[in-house]
């Protein structure tokens, strides 16, 4: 197409760029020469080849970076057509994003219909769902077209190679049929903790008896992933409600109806806690010895809150979270929070004071702050200085390590300095504004029943014990997914379960796949497994201590 049609523009895209280099190009050199073609340069710092009559072939890396979750690295350049190579590998973001930017270059010239080609082995994976199922079922759309290709059919790969392929048999019955095969339903991961026949019958699983009312819920971080609430009736769930878009307070106000539609105490509620209500590290928290940056808070440091009339309290933090990459925004003013983070605040000076959530706040457009330290003992519980109408404009939006603090008194109040002013803030999102359990996956594990006693399990954290008990759950036949959900939103379910597998670490203890190596491998987050997974917390939760009226722990 280069040759063809002087001056347009191309893409070959992987997940890593260095893969294109030894790959893809090594093998372009290798046709190039066969065909005595060498009208062109290869520009190893820009990763571009270039045509003598001006076309051109721009090598792209599509690799999911937390940093750049909506792959706005790819810019605005515009191209002809394209090829993604190995698409099983690339992020489906990616694959999405990097599409829309074909068609833009001399297509209307030259009469070229704008193309994507997409080359894979046969996977788990996002391909598999949207392509491959689709084309079976005759469900594909028009403008999409799977062809099926076996190595065999190929004239030009040498005989060694199939060979290697045959003998794959030998070692791996799965590679040996995505590979070899093109079987795309082939499924045998020895890291898979979940029995695929158990996986295909938790639709089917009426035997399962119901128990108490349950609601557990996977929130959306920063808007990227889908937020899921389950209603359980023990472990049948019973009904769903799916968020792909959702503000903190929509989700805190499903959850009030499902409690109230289905009579669920807030003790058998339980919500994501990971991510919410977080401070920038370098943003100062007032202790008791003053202005402490919120990176070098521990938990023996003591903060100065207040109660709920107002007079201070000193705390020490119940826990503090370090959370590795969230999206905070920044205000004109230079107020650094994430987007969940509850605040005092008032919209005029006559009103009470309220809380609510930045991305509430600043719908608002603006509010009045006042003095955070007058004095006293007493501190007024509005934001900074007085009378000074603060105009709320976010101006940017940026990805940094953050850190939650989690205070055990009733206000969770505290103070923070940050752009030289001064006011009250707490930690927040659904776990607090729906009054709910919070579920920390990277919390220690809970302590199991043994011959011994309860003692403290080798897992990594708390949500490998939870995946690892899932998949017993599940092994055993005894969940039941009974809620209303479609053919592909049972499939993504079913997918996502057999991602809970088994993983090796330097720690000595049991581990499970991670959530950014599932995405990278299916192209969307788990949030159904996160929302299912967390309802083993519940059978799991510490037994109370034997009293008057108390039972022994058990499965409910």
């Amino acid at each position: 197409m280069c040759i063809n049609y002087p001056g347009t523009r191309w893409f070959v895209a992987r997940n890593e760029l260095k893969d294109i280099v030894d790959s893809v190009y090594v093998t372009f050199s290798k046709v190039a020469k066969e065909y005595g073609f060498s009208d062109y340069k290869f520009n190893s710092v820009k990763n571009f080849i270039e045509f003598g009559n001006g076309s051109f072939i721009n090598f792209v890396e599509i690799k999911h970076k937390p940093s750049d979750p909506e792959f706005q690295d790819l810019g605005s350049t515009e191209y002809t057509g394209g090829w993604i190579e190995e698409g099983g590998e690339v992020n489906e973001m990616g694959a999405t994003i990097i599409g829309t930017r074909v068609g833009r270059h001399m297509n209307t010239e030259y009469g070229i219909t704008p193309i994507v080609f997409i080359t894979c082995n046969p996977a788990q994976n996002w391909i598999k769902i949207d392509y491959y199922d689709k084309d079976v079922k005759n469900e594909l759309p028009k403008e999409h077209k799977y062809l099926g290709a076996l190595a065999t059919e190929n004239p030009f790969l040498p005989q060694a190679y199939i060979d290697s392929l045959e003998e794959l048999g030998k070692k791996s019955e799965s590679a040996y049929q995505r590979l070899f095969k093109g079987n795309w339903n082939y499924v045998d991961s020895p890291d898979a903790l979940c029995d695929r026949d158990a996986l295909d019958g938790i639709f089917e699983n009426d035997h399962v008896r119901e128990g108490k009312t349950f609601l557990t819920a996977d929130v959306a971080r920063y808007g990227s992933d889908k937020a899921i609430i389950g209603v359980w009736r023990g472990w049948k769930l019973v009904e769903v409600k799916i968020f792909d878009i959702s503000k903190t307070t929509d989700i805190e106000a499903a959850i009030r109806n499902f409690r109230v539609k289905y009579r669920i105490p807030k003790t058998r509620c339980i919500a994501d806690g990971d991510g919410v209500g977080c401070l920038d590290p370098e943003t100062e928290v007032m202790t008791n010895n003053g202005w402490v940056k919120a990176k070098n808070i521990t938990e023996s440091t003591v903060i100065v809150s207040k109660d709920e009339n107002g007079f201070i309290e000193h705390v020490k933090p119940k826990e503090i979270w370090n959370l590795e990459n969230e999206r905070f925004i920044e205000t004109e003013e230079g107020y650094r929070f994430t987007e969940t983070h509850l605040h005092f605040y008032k919209t005029r000076k006559e009103h009470k004071i309220k809380t609510a959530y930045w991305d509430d706040i600043t719908e608002k457009k603006a509010f009045y702050n006042d003095t955070a330290v007058n004095g006293s003992d007493k501190y007024e519980s509005i934001l900074i200085p007085k009378d000074k109408l603060v105009k709320t404009g976010v101006t940017k939006k940026y990805f940094s390590p953050a850190i939650n603090i989690l205070l055990p008194n009733k206000t969770k109040a505290y103070m923070v300095r940050m752009a030289n002013d001064v006011f009250w803030t707490h930690n927040g999102g659904v776990v607090d504004g729906a009054g709910i359990r919070g579920f920390v996956n990277g919390a220690r594990p809970i302590k199991e029943k043994t011959p011994k006693g309860f003692e403290m399990p080798e897992y990594k954290n708390l949500q490998v014990q939870c995946l690892y008990k899932l998949a017993e759950k599940i092994n055993e036949g005894g969940f039941w997914f009974d809620a209303e959900v479609s053919k592909e939103q049972q499939q993504h379910i079913i997918q996502e379960l057999y991602q809970i597998q088994s993983k090796t670490n330097n720690m000595r203890k049991l581990d499970c796949k991670s959530k950014a190596d599932i995405k990278a491998d299916i192209g969307r987050s788990p949030d159904w497994r996160d929302m299912i997974m967390m309802r083993i917390w519940f059978d799991l939760k510490p037994p109370r201590k034997k009293g008057l009226g108390s039972k022994a722990r058990e499965t409910i």
